[in-house]
């Protein structure tokens, strides 16, 4: 039995006659071979070879990007190796490894030592934290587009409070103590009338100054702070909220039942929060503000990657204020 005449696919060749008694449908006949081994069809006595997607990517160029920094596979319907899923799923951050700082007003902070504790005993009692949160306040613009409501953000939006609690220790109730007397202070109670019929008293002003301009009887206080790391301590996350104080000090319920650990929540207010972003994270405008430029920033100037990473290298370590700026990018 004669073969029939079958198409090659050996680069520079159309056709090739095969005599051989081989299978005229096996791979060798059609000289196809590897990953499209005999994935084809025929479309009349022409036979095409389906591409595979990874072919198709070495010849059109993988795409940017990869999943956890491997290349292995790509795109988000790629297949993933073991390899891959334990350094990007296996590696979450725990919730119980964090440490706040409580911010304590100048006028406060002889009264915390007074009451018999340290300030880092206050910190250190804290059993429950929240990272705060914000959200964005949107305006809606109707029918700019037929049948479309667009919205725009114009405000940043900060969580009103944040919630610690406290353990309370049995030696002198530092918490309970140390918070009571912060409430009493905002609300310039003197200790004296509290029990008369004509108790009144008198707030005081939350930011006040001295003659001098030094820090004087304000109630609201800066440094606190909820830092979040991890096992490792390679990472943190630092949230720093400005002008802090409490509002309310929750009732904490006691009874003859099986005893239980004793537990103070405190909510306090604050203006804002600022968390610490690291050099990537940074926004443009925020590296122009102090002084610095991105990576992307300076290869859009005209610099090589190579010239930028220099640049950043030397601008990360600068004096503030004497940016090494690179001749063209000051304008």
């Amino acid at each position: 039995m004669v073969a029939p005449i079958l198409p090659s696919f050996s680069k520079g060749t159309t056709t090739t006659k095969t005599t051989s008694s081989t299978d005229p449908w096996s791979s060798a006949a059609l000289n196809v071979t590897g990953k499209n081994a005999m994935s084809g069809h025929w479309m009349g006595k022409t036979f095409i070879p389906h591409t595979s997607t990874s072919t198709k990517q070495d010849q059109q160029g993988a795409p940017d990007g990869s999943f956890g920094g491997n290349n292995e596979s790509r795109g988000v319907t790629g297949p993933k190796s073991m390899q891959q899923i334990k350094n990007n799923l296996l590696h979450p951050a725990l919730t119980s490894h964090y440490g706040v700082e409580i911010g304590v007003p100048d006028a406060l902070r002889g009264m915390l030592s007074s009451a018999g504790g340290q300030q880092s005993q206050l910190n250190l009692l804290c059993s429950d934290a929240v990272l705060p949160g914000s959200n964005l306040a949107t305006m809606e613009i109707n029918n700019n587009y037929t049948g479309v409501t667009e919205r725009v953000a114009y405000r940043r939006v900060f969580d009103d409070r944040i919630n610690l609690t406290f353990y309370v220790d049995a030696e002198n109730y530092l918490p309970i103590r140390f918070f009571e007397a912060w409430m009493s202070y905002i609300m310039n109670e003197d200790g004296k009338s509290e029990h008369s019929p004509s108790h009144n008293y008198r707030l005081r002003y939350p930011d006040s100054r001295n003659q001098k301009g030094a820090s004087g009887e304000g109630y609201t206080a800066t440094g606190l702070t909820i830092t979040k790391f991890e096992r490792d301590n390679k990472n943190e996350l630092i949230y720093d909220f400005v002008r802090s104080y409490p509002i309310s000090v929750n009732s904490m319920p006691v009874s003859y039942d099986t005893s239980g650990l004793l537990k103070c929540t405190v909510s306090l207010t604050y203006l804002r929060y600022v968390v610490a972003q690291t050099r990537p994270f940074m926004s443009v405008a925020e590296y122009k503000g102090r002084g610095f430029y991105t990576h992307d920033y300076l290869v859009s100037r005209g610099m090589t990657a190579e010239e930028a990473d220099r640049f950043i290298d030397q601008q990360n370590t600068a004096t503030p204020g004497r940016e090494p700026w690179p001749l063209g990018l000051e304008t």
